[in-house]
């Protein structure tokens, strides 16, 4: 009984399913153009964008447009808005919102540790309503306008779109992993294969782009005017229609990761590290408590924690793969399974210990 408990609990403890919600919270705005995301919401296109497109449109530079209503996040939290994905967070070009700030970087250097370029914007002094927001990347530099105004530049930043072998694809409201999601929403998004000039920013700005206003080429360029479904039509060139997944999950996700993210800051990977170590050691025990009463081998209760451990641990991370919010680490499945055998050592020696100590004392007489 105490194998099983204690089982029971670390699968609990390690999935943690209560802090999840596996329906994708994407509801479509009453009256007008736009969808909102909830707490855990997101959509996505398929991967379509390939290496030479990304490449052609890194080398000229390009442009994106949104029309979005953000809400501000009171705890401070880093939510991802938008993002060009391909196969690693690092070659990611990313739109974050982080208080009423929103960021525009490559890679994910989201605490800003590594002090990689990035565009700032305070949205704080904008007025109340949809906020047209267009970022423009040459080899020059980025800009964001804000409602048709230059807003924030940097020379030292330009955007790439993600080269690698596999199709990069578009994120919106959420992380691939769904673990930063952004509570808003968007009524407008497109993405051209050139720069805009401070004209026609200003004067796209002033119709919010939309399809009937299409003159520039779109490569995307999603209206959100459907009002229902789970597919957005895509306007420009591109054969990359928006979809509205029924439930939300990792994309992209990959057994146990070997790699750590470099934005993770230190004092989280040390309390990390321990957890995992520690964490898997009353289940240890457990075993040796079990397999020591039935079989009498010291050795044999130690081999058996580690084998069941790596079990259980393997077990957990295969699972954490598909979950939100949760990563998959061989690390974490080292330190499992490091942990669980030297927990039933330090039983099985705390054990041995306390039957000496015993042994030696005398008995009360009668």
């Amino acid at each position: 009984m105490p194998l099983v408990a204690v089982t029971l609990i670390m699968l609990w403890a390690g999935l943690d399913p209560t802090g999840y919600r596996f329906r994708n919270e994407v509801d479509w705005i009453e009256g007008r153009a736009g969808v909102r995301f909830g707490r855990f919401g997101r959509m996505e296109t398929e991967p379509f964008l390939s290496r030479e497109q990304a490449a052609a449109l890194n080398q000229g530079g390009f442009a994106m447009e949104l029309a979005l209503d953000p809400e501000p996040d009171p705890h401070g939290n880093l939510r991802v808005l938008a993002s060009f994905h391909s196969s690693i967070d690092a070659s990611q070009l990313v739109l974050c919102q982080w208080g009423e700030y929103l960021v525009v970087m490559n890679g994910d250097d989201y605490d800003h540790s590594r002090r990689l370029p990035r565009v700032t914007v305070d949205t704080s002094a904008s007025p109340e309503g949809p906020l047209m927001l267009t970022i423009n990347s040459t080899p020059e530099g980025t800009s964001i306008y804000l409602n048709g105004e230059v807003a924030a530049t940097n020379a030292n930043l330009h955007l790439m779109l993600p080269s690698e072998p596999e199709p990069g694809r578009l994120v919106l409201g959420n992380s691939v992993s769904a673990s930063q999601p952004w509570p808003g929403v968007i009524s407008f998004f497109s993405l051209l294969p050139r720069p805009l000039t401070a004209r026609e920013v200003e004067l796209r700005s002033r119709t919010r782009g939309g399809p009937s206003d299409s003159t520039a080429g779109e490569l995307l360029l999603y209206g959100f005017e459907e009002a229902g479904g789970r597919t957005i039509r895509n306007h420009g060139s591109l054969a990359a229609p928006l979809t509205i997944p029924s439930q939300l999950h990792a994309l992209g996700r990959r057994f146990l990761q070997v790699s750590i993210a470099s934005s993770t800051p230190r004092y989280s990977l040390v309390l990390d590290t321990v957890v995992n170590f520690i964490g898997f050691m009353p289940f240890g025990a457990a075993v040796a408590i079990v397999f020591r009463s039935h079989h009498g081998s010291r050795r044999r209760s130690i081999f058996v924690a580690a084998l069941l451990g790596f079990v259980l641990s393997l077990t957990i991370e295969l699972t954490q793969a598909w979950m939100p919010s949760r990563n998959s680490s061989l690390w974490d499945l080292l330190l499992n399974t490091a942990g669980a055998p030297c927990g039933a050592w330090f039983w099985l020696a705390g054990r041995q210990r306390l039957s000496r100590f015993l042994s030696r004392q005398p008995m009360a007489s009668v």
